[in-house]
């Protein structure tokens, strides 16, 4: 029966980052993808003189800075997700390999 690694004194912290970037990662994709509909709807609702807006406009703000900024935003995040990955990984080989040799 293989050693357990759960008695590692100091765990993978790579793995926490990464889980973070990845959630922050799809958060902006749906964002991304959400913000023309909220663009879309407000532009009913002054085309059709509603006494009510259904949309916030600090809302239609976020959407055009998220339209303009998304592609940096998706690109830095893929990135910051591919560095941590592969970074965890090599932690636990090289965790791995040291409790191997103990």
């Amino acid at each position: 029966m293989p050693p357990s690694l759960r008695n590692v004194k100091f765990p993978n912290g790579f793995y926490v980052i990464l889980l973070l970037t990845s959630t922050l990662f799809v958060m902006t994709c749906m964002a991304w993808l959400v913000s023309p509909a909220l663009r879309e709807i407000s532009e009913k609702d002054q085309a059709s003189s509603a006494s009510v807006q259904r949309v916030d406009p600090r809302s239609l703000a976020l959407g055009d800075w998220i339209d303009k900024n998304a592609v940096k935003l998706l690109t830095v995040e893929f990135s910051v997700m591919l560095v941590t990955g592969l970074l965890a990984i090599g932690l636990d080989t090289l965790i791995e390999n040291r409790h191997k040799k103990s």
